[in-house]
């Protein structure tokens, strides 16, 4: 979604921002999107005096646009990429442990059909490979299903030329709450993260990058930002980025949903396009069915990007191919995104969808490194390469770094168990506790008592509530779009609600943030206005 008029800063906000003009740091980052948060963390936690600047919110790009997949890549394995396979696995397992619930693991069905390119015997060899690349940290038993078995558990499914499935796990979180999740435990280890900050320039003498010239986007000021070491984590974002330094080749990535009682599914099911053959995703989250995503080469400027007619044509096209039952119209779709993947460019590969997820550091002039490509899942391992990168320039300079710090251990503190049962003792649906639990992961329990302070009479919407105060004060939400389009639910998933919730919402958020009526009217008629062209660019009705 485009951006929308720039909300107020924030008293906290401005005294971060007075920081970042007034002090010295050791190493600046910029961009909020998942790498660059890990970059913050791992840098934070090796003792480093770590600022970071975001044009728009966290995770406002790609960050915010993904299929919300926390896997290995079985797909790589037809490339014989066991490397980066291996890799993904190790950082699945890890993330599964270090916040339950935000990260959890999902049965996936691999159907297969006559004349797919690959048979079922070789489809479970490599589902048995991928588990193998686990090395004992396996989700759970793969299982080969025979076609009776396989219609028995999904009898939507199109049958003409089914032969059978495999069945297998991996992993699924919610993209932008865990991009939060990371700038909050960066927070924590000392690292300032402001954001509606844009870098203007690398700024340096004598061919040594020293920082960055900063504009302030909530007010009208602009700071010299300066840092021993400069990483550019930009996402598609490159005009930062030094001449003949780094080639990305931007790759568009569609999703839409629908509610789930039109397909009801118990697990991921991956589908063949009809039209080439591209592997997709058909993805029950919540109360939805998300199909996607798309992979088409687009160079438009990354904060314009939006989901096309033609996108959303395609994906109805995969989704009435594999349920010929169902009649999805494009009345039936209630969200629809897309975001642009940052594909480092590699020789003559004619579809986007070949290149490879894997990350690239490139040092730039003295001072400086960019760190772009790889995935949501690898973030952890990006970062810690790019430090191993930097640490020896910084130890050069009289820094002290310590080693990495993010192998092992939890983002944040608070328990899902103990967080889950406040919510229960305190009469909050079961349905609103576990979409909860899916958001916030252990931190579910700071959030049950803000929860119980909140003055509501019905608990449901006391828990909405508490979601809206956690997420001005302890999550950097700004402006409507922030709260509704990222930090809660549905979000993307269901534009159209938030359409309909757009009124209460900025009211509430107003609340927190001292708004005027005339600026809470303002907020909810932007993102409004926002969602409809949203909608209308991807050829969806809004009632």
């Amino acid at each position: 979604m485009r951006a929308l008029v720039p909300p107020k800063s924030t008293p906290r906000r401005d005294r971060d921002f007075d920081r970042l003009g007034s002090e010295s740091w050791d190493l600046l980052v910029v961009g909020g999107g998942i790498t660059g948060v890990a970059v913050a963390r791992d840098a934070a936690l090796r003792g480093l005096k770590t600022a970071l600047v975001e044009q728009g919110d966290f995770a406002f790009g790609t960050s915010s646009r993904s299929s919300r997949l926390v896997h290995g890549g079985l797909r790589y394995l037809a490339n014989f990429d066991f490397s980066l396979v291996r890799e993904g696995l190790v950082e699945r397992r890890r993330l599964l442990d270090a916040v339950p619930g935000l990260v959890r693991p999902v049965r996936f069905l691999y159907p297969v059909y006559r004349g797919d390119p690959d048979r079922l015997w070789k489809v479970h060899l490599g589902v048995r490979l991928y588990d193998a690349l686990a090395l004992g940290f396996a989700l759970g038993e793969t299982r080969r299903l025979n076609r009776k078995r396989l219609l028995d558990s999904i009898p939507g499914l199109r049958r003409d030329g089914l032969q059978g499935a495999v069945s297998y796990f991996d992993a699924a979180t919610h993209d932008t709450r865990l991009t939060l999740a990371v700038a909050r435990s960066a927070q924590d280890a000392g690292a300032v993260l402001v954001s509606r900050c844009r870098a203007l320039g690398l700024s340096g003498d004598a061919g040594r990058t020293s920082g960055a010239r900063i504009q302030d986007l909530l007010g009208d000021r602009e700071i010299d930002i300066r840092a021993k070491a400069t990483a550019l984590c930009c996402g598609p974002w490159q005009t930062l980025y030094p001449p003949a330094t780094v080639e990305l080749r931007t790759a568009r990535g569609t999703h839409i949903s629908i509610k789930n009682r039109r397909i009801p599914l118990d697990g991921y099911i991956a589908l063949r396009s009809p039209r080439d053959g591209r592997l997709a995703f058909a993805m029950p989250i919540g109360s939805y069915i998300v199909f996607g995503t798309t992979d088409t080469d687009d160079r438009v400027e990354p904060g314009l990007v939006r989901p096309s007619a033609e996108d959303t044509e395609y994906l109805l096209e995969l989704a009435n191919h594999a349920f010929p039952a169902v009649d999805v119209t494009v009345e039936d779709v209630t969200g629809a995104w897309a975001g642009l993947r940052p594909l480092v460019a590699e020789g003559s590969a004619e579809d986007a969808d070949a290149l490879s997820r894997r990350h690239q550091i490139v040092a730039g002039p003295p001072g400086l490194w960019i760190l772009t490509g790889g995935k949501l899942t690898t973030h952890r391992r990006m970062a810690e390469d790019l430090l191993d990168e930097i640490a020896p320039a910084l130890g050069k300079m009289g820094v002290d770094v310590k080693e990495c710090g993010t192998h092992e251990g939890r983002l944040y503190g608070g328990s899902l168990t103990a967080g889950e049962e406040r919510l229960r003792s305190s009469g909050v649906s079961d349905g609103a506790i576990d979409s909860a639990a899916g958001l916030y992961g252990p931190r579910i329990e700071q959030l049950s008592e803000r929860m119980e302070r909140a003055e509501a009479a019905d608990p449901d919407a006391g828990l909405r509530r508490a979601q809206i105060a956690m997420a001005v004060e302890d999550e950097w939400a700004l402006g409507l779009d922030d709260l509704l389009l990222r930090r809660l639910e549905p979000g993307p998933l269901d534009l159209k609600a938030c359409w309909r919730e757009a009124p209460d919402a900025a009211r509430e958020l107003g609340s927190h943030l001292g708004w005027s009526e005339g600026e809470t009217n303002h907020a909810a008629s932007d993102l409004r206005g926002g969602i409809e062209r949203d909608l209308a660019a991807a050829g969806v009705p809004l009632p």
